[in-house]
């Protein structure tokens, strides 16, 4: 990790082992939450001193290559790629609370391929952009409930990427296209 201060321009360098691909910082929280994606760990790191106060083992069968994470409330959302995946914990406490397999569920032929999160704030409605999930180049826009993380409904799209933005002003979303 790296934190270039604007004010000062100056870099501060934290060596890490391993691989951060997704993080998120709380308003008036000391610390941030970030995703190891080799070693399938969720980090605390303090903002401050760049210092990781606290690593947690997040790989259990299911949670492979986490890559992407959100936090509402008390509850912490990690989404997996290598197993297409949705959990969610307790902030807290980090108990397993749901966790829904999209593989299992027949969505996807292939075993990797879930790669953004989102939350309607209007709603509280979860989004996954998930694909490709067959030979066609399709890709996947669910739409799960928080709680149960139960597929309410799913969109097929002709192709996809690694962005999502919601836009709960005009009531949408972008999703990007690799091709």
């Amino acid at each position: 990790l790296f934190r270039f201060d604007l004010g000062e321009q100056r870099l501060l360098l934290h060596p890490t082992k391993g691989l951060i691909r997704h993080f998120q910082i709380l308003p008036d929280h000391p610390a941030l939450y970030a995703l190891e994606w080799v070693y399938n760990d969720l980090w605390r790191v303090d903002t401050r001193s760049l210092l990781t106060t606290g690593r947690t083992p997040l790989l259990d069968g299911t949670i492979v290559a986490p890559i992407d994470l959100m936090i509402e409330g008390i509850d912490l959302y990690v989404l997996s790629t290598e197993f297409p995946a949705l959990t969610r914990f307790n902030l807290a406490t980090l108990e397993k609370l749901a966790q829904v397999n999209f593989k299992d569920l027949g969505l996807t032929t292939f075993r990797s391929g879930a790669w953004t999160l989102a939350r309607n704030p209007n709603t509280g409605l979860l989004y996954v952009h998930l694909g490709m999930t067959d030979l066609d180049n399709r890709f996947l826009l669910l739409e799960l409930d928080p709680q149960s993380l139960q597929v309410i409904r799913r969109l097929t799209l002709p192709a996809g990427g690694l962005e999502m933005l919601l836009l709960p002003s005009k009531n949408s979303l972008l999703l990007s296209d690799f091709y």
